[in-house]
């Protein structure tokens, strides 16, 4: 769906195509999703870590 449909004066069938204030919205969407993909990984990266130390140190005690 186009969000610029109901609110942009000029809008007419297709003209997303190459309207600029379209093409902005894209890759400022598309920045967005691609600093929260980069965040996601490396916070899996940091749990991971995280979780391989914990699974290391609770393998060698032998008592509670």
């Amino acid at each position: 769906m186009i969000p610029c449909k109901n609110s942009c004066l000029m809008y007419h069938e297709g003209c997303h195509k190459n309207c600029a204030v379209w093409q902005q919205q894209r890759e400022k969407r598309s920045q967005d999703y691609r600093r929260r993909l980069a965040y996601l990984k490396e916070q899996n990266n940091i749990s991971s870590t995280v979780i391989s130390q914990l699974k290391r140190l609770n393998c060698n005690r032998t008592y509670f």
